[in-house]
């Protein structure tokens, strides 16, 4: 969201030969990526769900922004992997991620990450007084996730990063 200070520090780092990642929500204004593409190497893209409805209902905002932006990226990212928090009662079930897969074909992106619910965000919502979404786990097992999209043809590359 700081998109001056972000342009001006990747043109710094690329300058001096570093290697540059962004991990994005994709909810910024596409105008922002734009900015930015040019010197990034790698954006690490988190898609939580393709359901709009339902994406509003557990994160506060519809999924079409985030979506429009990631096709977008695509078509302009040196690098672009999707990486898919799974998520206990909210896209832990293989039609939910098959879902995601599917829109990954779609836009031409060659990888997704699979990232097992975990509770070390809790602490950062403690400190911001905010309330922490309990599923009742310290961990998803990696098990869980592997069953979930085990059986999913594809020719994108599908990653468990347990």
């Amino acid at each position: 969201m700081q998109v001056d200070f972000l342009e001006e520090t990747l043109k710094l780092c690329k300058e001096n030969g570093l290697n540059t990642a962004i991990e994005t929500c994709g909810y910024a204004p596409w105008e922002n990526y734009e900015r930015i593409a040019p010197f990034v190497d790698v954006f690490l893209f988190d898609i939580k769900s393709t359901d709009s409805a339902k994406h509003k209902e557990y994160t506060g905002a519809p999924c079409e922004r985030i979506m429009e932006n990631c096709a977008k990226l695509a078509k302009i990212a040196k690098r672009l992997v999707i990486r898919v928090p799974v998520i206990p009662e909210f896209n832990c079930d293989r039609e939910s991620l098959t879902n995601i897969v599917r829109f990954a074909e779609s836009i031409g992106v060659q990888e997704v990450n699979f990232l097992p619910y975990h509770r070390m965000a809790a602490s950062k919502y403690e400190f911001l007084g905010r309330e922490y979404w309990d599923p009742g786990m310290d961990r998803l097992e990696d098990s869980v996730v592997e069953e979930c999209i085990s059986g999913i043809e594809t020719p994108v590359q599908l990653k468990l990063h347990g």
